[in-house]
């Protein structure tokens, strides 16, 4: 598994697996060479295995994670951040060309749906082969908020949230449920709005970056 960008997603993801000992060999690149040494020499502390790979290296992994580019700053949308890392990822897409035919590319990057559009055309592989995150973070931030509406852990909740990562996304309530039964039917919802709810949960990001800066765990445990 390669992860490109030693930011604080990349770094994150990288102690994020290196902790669950998933026996992926781990590598990390960025741009910045003694930023990424210094990261891999600190992630080894942990007990696990990673070592810094060069873009093309990079290309030959299994699966590539692609979390350069610049974070969100306080005030802007996920959109704000397009032109930008739009070209820092073509940059790096193209730096580990030619990338193993049978590679998986996964964009962790904001804003994460154009920018996978982006790299399905440069990367030349098959579209299938290169996806986003979508909003499976997003979902996640939905239950957990309505876990703790419901006083019940997130795991027994199923919803979905559809759309893009960014301030259009929408629940679908018509799919969820609570060990089976169906969300709305829940005797605890008749208290919960959940158009409130999920409002709330599309702009946790904003808030988080607001008070401390950037997101990081949520992508990196997903």
């Amino acid at each position: 598994v390669a992860i490109v960008g030693a930011g604080f997603s990349g770094t994150s993801t990288a102690f994020g697996m290196l902790c669950k000992g998933t026996g992926a060999k781990l590598t990390l690149t960025d741009v910045d060479t003694a930023k990424v040494e210094a990261e891999v020499l600190d992630l080894e502390d942990s007990g696990g295995s990673i070592d810094v790979a060069t873009f093309e290296e990079a290309g030959q992994a299994d699966v590539i994670l692609i979390t350069a580019g610049r974070g969100q700053k306080k005030g802007e949308t996920r959109l704000d951040l397009l032109e930008d890392n739009a070209q820092v990822v073509k940059s790096a897409v193209i730096a580990m060309q030619p990338i193993k035919k049978t590679a998986k590319i996964l964009v962790v990057s904001d804003p994460c749906d154009p920018l996978t559009y982006l790299a399905q055309q440069v990367s030349g592989l098959p579209v299938s082969q290169v996806f986003g995150i979508g909003t499976q973070l997003d979902s996640r931030r939905l239950r957990v908020d309505l876990a703790s509406q419901l006083d019940i852990h997130h795991s027994s909740i199923i919803v979905f949230v559809l759309g893009e990562h960014g301030d259009s996304q929408f629940p679908v309530s018509s799919l969820a449920n609570v060990g089976g039964v169906p969300l709305m039917e829940h005797a605890k919802m008749t208290d919960v709005n959940l158009d409130e709810v999920a409002k709330r949960t599309a702009s946790k990001a904003y808030e988080i970056i607001a008070k401390k800066g950037f997101t990081a765990f949520g992508i990196a445990t997903g």
